[in-house]
């Protein structure tokens, strides 16, 4: 939108626009709450329009001890090694334009302490969405019900591809296209791809246990092992419930993701999720509430060492993956999809020569142009670059439920 108007330059004096949309950047980012958790490691610029990021990973277990007098050298097939692994992400464009239709000039509207908040408030909440919606894709993903009917643990039979896996252990239980629209991570430190981001299949065939997905840096490895899950059978009766945090707790045990040095797991989740979970007899018994002003307009409650961080609207989809909302084609949006991650579970990188942490610029537009001859109406405009990547897609796990209470169907 902004690029409709960008040809036509501002007549505000630059120190002017400077100070004033500087402020609205401010604003904006108290609310940013997504990119205060990323993590703080630099992301490195690859080659063209490309991030690169050097992760650490774990290293297998040790599943036998050392035969008495021998000695391990360097390249000993007992030996556990330190790996890394690459994670490429390319930036995106965001942005917005703003219609002034009051007779009005620029500088006298951004000025007004309550058009200046809600301009801030709007760009916070898209770029958020924008950060929640990447976690929500890229993370491991866990239902509220545990149906295993369609959530598993798969084992590699063969990769044939980057685009193709094959799994007996899917053929010999689960029927032709049910894994259509899944996501699928690997998740054993031995495998082929262990961490990246998640995956989207788009094709599942049991008569031979082959999986079609969007395509992992290298085929995966015989014997890895991988999780799949699907919203199929999600409905809005499968609510928030302690019991649900609980099992994610256990799952980030067993992962042995890093906590935030204060000792909590982070999660946003939907307003529509919260008031289901004061349905929940043990969570009012004991949770705990923050309302201080760190948060910036976030309500905060506790629960089991986890930080619930409510928001108007996290990423929604309908049961076969299509997105819902924020310009999405879904048409009921029954799944929720509620990041909860560790720390250094996720990076973001500004692009750009704009301010702020997602590099974000402002333009002032109060000139006419062939699209505005009279100069009815002004224009404030946003745009950003940004890229970011699920460092640790295992340190993500996006709990899925669905929501009875405040469900608005547009939003």
């Amino acid at each position: 939108m902004s690029g409709t108007y960008g040809s036509t330059t501002t007549t505000l004096s630059s120190a002017i626009a400077t100070k004033h949309l500087r402020e609205l950047i401010d604003i904006a980012e108290g609310r940013l709450i997504a990119a205060k958790f990323a993590s703080n490691q630099p992301m490195k610029r690859g080659e063209g329009g490309t991030l690169v990021y050097n992760r650490l990973l774990r290293p297998t277990l040790c599943t036998a001890a050392a035969t008495s007098g021998t000695l391990i050298h360097g390249g000993g097939a007992t030996v556990k090694s330190l790996t890394s692994s690459k994670v490429s992400v390319t930036p995106s464009i965001f942005q917005d334009s703003f219609a002034i239709d009051d007779d009005v000039e620029i500088e006298a509207f951004i000025t007004d302490e309550a058009q200046k908040k809600t301009i801030a408030n709007q760009m916070a909440i898209s770029l958020d969405y924008q950060v929640m919606k990447m976690l929500a894709t890229q993370g491991m993903r866990h239902r509220i019900d545990k149906d295993a009917a369609y959530q598993s643990e798969g084992i590699v039979t063969t990769g044939t591809s980057t685009t193709e896996t094959r799994s007996a252990t899917l053929a010999a239980t689960y029927a032709n296209d049910l894994f259509d629209v899944a996501r699928m991570v690997v998740y054993s430190p031995s495998g082929m791809n262990y961490d990246h981001p998640a995956r989207l299949c788009s094709n599942y065939v049991q008569s031979n246990g082959v999986l079609t997905h969007a395509a992992f840096p290298a085929a995966c490895t015989a014997g890895t092992y991988f999780r799949i899950t699907t919203g199929t059978g999600i409905a809005a009766t499968d609510k928030l419930t302690t019991a649900g945090l609980l099992d994610v707790q256990a799952l980030h045990d067993k992962l042995e993701t890093q906590l935030f040095d204060d000792g909590y797991l982070r999660g946003f989740f939907d307003s529509a999720q919260y008031r289901d979970l004061w349905d929940d007899a043990i969570f009012v018994a004991s949770g705990e509430y923050d309302m201080s002003e760190i948060w910036k307009g976030y309500r905060l409650a506790r629960w089991a060492g986890v930080e619930l961080l409510i928001s108007s609207n996290i990423y929604r989809e309908d049961v076969d993956a299509t997105e819902f909302g924020h310009g999405g084609a879904g048409t009921t949006g029954v799944v929720y999809v509620s990041p909860i991650f560790g720390q250094n579970a996720y990076a973001l990188t500004p692009w750009g020569n704009g301010s702020g942490k997602f590099a974000v610029n402002w333009y002032a537009i109060d000139q006419p142009d062939s699209y505005n001859l009279t100069m009815n109406q002004k224009f404030l405009s946003w745009k950003t670059f940004w890229g970011g990547t699920a460092l640790r897609s295992t340190s993500i796990v996006n709990l899925m439920t669905g929501a009875t209470s405040l469900s608005l169907a547009g939003l």
